[in-house]
């Protein structure tokens, strides 16, 4: 949730009126689209989060000032639009830096060829935004780069993540939102479910 546009105190009240065990929610945070003052921010929301009994707070980090916060002042890091390499050079640091900071990745996939128009509108969207196009820049990759495509071995990728961060979220891009859609990616995906230790 973007605390520039959501401040940490709303999300606190909506949180405990859910009725969850509040030691077993994960709230994840991010600076939003307002650069100015990101840090302090997200410092202060965390802090808010914890005192209202979230003990578990990610943050959303793209660059190396971010995700330093993250692992000194939350609980976890959640890293996106990162190549696998990356991620496990990002997350070597951040473990050096807080060693029990949990440290999150968010790829996205398309195995299927009619879905990978969709993806490259969403990766070309978020490569014209200034925050992500110098982190693309700062890494030395292209967006698409970051993203798991029809043609890539989809059970080694997710591996290469896997071995790379304590937790993977694979996003699957399919060609339509629907149920059925969903479910044949699933089906297509099921045998690289065994292969690890997280499932797509």
């Amino acid at each position: 949730m973007p605390v520039d546009r959501r401040p940490a105190g709303e999300i606190a009240e909506h949180a405990a009126s859910l009725g969850l065990p509040l030691e077993r929610v994960t709230i994840g945070i991010g600076s939003g689209i307002a650069r100015q003052g990101a840090l302090a921010r997200v410092r202060e929301a965390t802090e808010v989060l914890h005192d209202a009994g979230l003990p578990r707070v990610l943050v959303g980090a793209l660059g190396p000032r971010m995700r330093r916060l993250a692992a000194e002042r939350a609980d976890g890091v959640l890293l996106n639009w990162v190549p696998a390499r990356e991620t496990r050079e990002q997350a070597a640091a951040l473990h050096a830096i807080a060693p029990r900071t949990r440290v999150a990745v968010y790829v996205r996939t398309a195995i299927d060829a009619e879905a990978r128009e969709r993806l490259e509108a969403e990766t070309a969207r978020y490569a014209a935004f200034p925050n992500y196009a110098a982190n693309f820049e700062r890494m030395g990759v292209d967006a698409i780069d970051t993203t798991i495509r029809d043609g890539v071995d989809l059970a080694a990728a997710v591996d290469a993540y896997t071995a790379a961060a304590d937790e993977v979220v694979l996003r699957a891009i399919v060609p339509h939102d629907t149920v059925e859609a969903y479910v044949d990616f699933v089906r297509r995906a099921a045998p690289t479910a065994g292969r690890g230790e997280r499932r797509p």
